[in-house]
Parts: C-alpha cells; structure tokens; sequence
C-alpha cells in the first residue's frame, strides 16, 4: 500500500526518488525500499509527508483529506456580542 501511494504522489508532482531524497533528507536507497514494498521508518516517512504536502495516514489509507479554505477558519474581525455556532452536516 505504501508502495503504491508514494509511487503515485511521485508520478503526479513529477518527482523522482533521488530528487525527494535530496528535499527530505531522507536516504534514496531507503525511498527506493519503500518502492518495492519495504516497511518505512515512520519519522523518515513524516518528512516526505510534510514535503508532499499529505497528512501520514494518506501513505495506508489513500483518502486525502481536505484542506479547510482559510476563510472559513478566520475571521479578522468579529462585532461584540454572544453568538451561536451551529455546525451542520449537509
């Protein structure tokens, strides 16, 4: 599974196992492992996360999650008051 989800991430920002090696500072020869189905070390693998721009779990689950859009989150300013939040499932 791992294989896969990071042969796929490499395939679709066009990055190479030497290239993300050198952006990681992860070692190739443990990346080019990982390609043929060896276990990862789990701190090693956060790093090319982080640079790939995924959350960990992506690498066994495949689901990206959605990045919430910023002005959703924040709000610069608010008007004093009491307020009721209702969050919805829709």
């Amino acid at each position: 599974m791992i294989a896969k989800h990071l042969e796929y991430l490499m395939d679709e920002r066009d990055i190479s196992a030497a290239e993300l090696s050198r952006k990681t500072l992860v070692p190739k020869s443990n990346i080019s492992s990982w390609l043929c189905g060896a276990n990862p070390n789990i701190l090693q693998l956060q790093k090319v996360a982080e640079y790939l721009g995924v959350e960990l779990d992506y690498f066994i689950s495949g689901r990206l999650r959605p990045v919430p859009e910023p002005h959703l989150l924040f709000r610069s300013s608010l008007n004093e008051g009491n307020y009721e939040i209702i969050i919805k499932k829709i």
